[in-house]
């Protein structure tokens, strides 16, 4: 099984999920905030819901390596979540940068 590296230290920034993945106001995010809604029933006021749900599941899923760059790496990490009594599953995007070990949270597509 492959997980992403040093999942348990991964982080995600409030501003990712506040600022875009649950901003109904956000001109790419606001379709995504849409999908939370409608999957978890979530809104931008449960973020912390769903930031402790990604980062107890990272290391409970398979990871893929999508490419490596003058950056670091990235990964997707394909996720099944159970918030509010409902069950969905999302894709992860992690950056490790060059030089680092720590996984940082890029976004997630809502799948189903």
């Amino acid at each position: 099984m492959d997980l992403l590296p040093n999942y348990a230290i991964a982080i995600i920034p409030d501003e990712k999920l506040t600022g875009y993945l649950l901003n109904p106001f956000h001109i790419v995010g606001k379709h995504k905030y849409r999908l939370f809604v409608k999957m978890f029933g979530i809104t931008e006021y449960d973020h912390q819901l769903l930031k402790q749900s990604i980062l107890e599941n990272a290391g409970n899923f398979n990871c893929e390596i999508l490419e490596t760059n003058q950056f670091g790496t990235k990964y997707s990490v394909p996720m099944s979540l159970l918030i509010n009594d409902r069950v969905g599953i999302i894709n992860t995007i992690w950056i490790v940068k060059n030089l680092d070990t720590l996984p940082v949270f890029v976004t997630a597509i809502p799948l189903k």
